[in-house]
């Protein structure tokens, strides 16, 4: 999710994170991505019945955050701009699907025989089911409300709940994610990835740059923007590191990046506005 490979390259360049315990405190708000952060939690509650499911993932935030100063944004409709990406998610969860049917079945002739299923066609079973779930915008809209009765504050995107966050996002404020694409924009200034049950990893976006030994937030923007991501395929023969090694030696405050037609036309095929970016 978000852009391709970007957590391992500050991992491998050298970007060491402080390990939180949640929850912790903070001076802003807290904003966080739902679908990115609890998106084991609504897979394994999807087979539940509709009450039991939606008090799972109160119950799983209740656990990590305080319900003052928090915002929970949730996502609205794909843009036209992310077709190939859900349309290639959709293949895979179709693929799943008739990977599980095939599994089962095979599950069915063995106790049709009176015989033990082995350890790896349960794995398979599970593997199968998992990479077939999908959270309709019905049941996007459906947790929303719910969750909005046990008084959190809830906001349903227009497009990307990402793009959401950082139109909203203030100095002080706080993204929880898992996804690597809330570390690009322009507007957020720490990320908390979420890595266990209560813990996170503290990404500051000054010591992000500073350890890429990039001049600006903008050039982070860039990398983001001509690496792949959810919306387009990187440079043509290029990496992520390439890319980086290419933007350190443009130096300044970054708004000539956007003077770069590769770069401008890129960025103008993004459902972000200047604001957020």
């Amino acid at each position: 999710m978000g852009v391709k490979d970007l957590w391992k390259l500050l991992e491998k360049k050298g970007y060491k994170p402080p390990t939180l315990h949640l929850p912790h405190e903070h001076t802003g708000v807290l904003r966080v991505d739902l679908q990115a952060c609890l998106y084991s939690v609504l897979q394994r509650a999807s087979d539940k019945p509709t009450e039991v499911s939606t008090k799972k993932v109160d119950d799983a935030l209740s656990e990590i955050m305080d319900k003052a100063n928090t915002v929970i944004y949730v996502d609205g409709q794909d843009t036209e701009e992310k077709q190939a990406t859900s349309d290639d998610r959709k293949a895979k969860r179709q693929k799943a699907k008739a990977k599980a049917a095939a599994a089962l079945d095979k599950l069915e002739g063995i106790l049709d025989q009176y015989k033990l299923p082995g350890k790896q066609l349960h794995i398979e079973i599970k593997k199968s089911i998992g990479g077939a779930f999908h959270l309709s915008q019905h049941d996007r809209l459906q947790l929303a409300d719910y969750l909005k009765q046990q008084d959190w504050t809830v906001k349903v995107a227009t497009t990307e709940a990402d793009v959401e966050i950082a139109k909203d996002c203030g100095p002080q404020d706080v993204v929880l994610t898992k996804d690597s694409d809330a570390l690009i924009y322009n507007n957020i200034s720490t990320v908390w990835r979420l890595v266990g049950k209560e813990k996170v990893q503290c990404y500051n976006m000054e010591d992000v740059c500073s350890d890429l030994k990039l001049d600006s937030k903008a050039h982070l923007t860039a990398l983001g923007v001509v690496s792949t991501n959810d919306y387009q395929h990187n440079i043509p023969t290029l990496g992520s590191a390439t890319n980086l090694g290419i933007l350190r030696e443009i130096p300044g405050d970054g708004k000539q990046l956007t003077r770069n037609p590769l770069l401008f036309s890129s960025l103008s095929s993004l459902p972000i506005t200047n604001g957020s970016l």
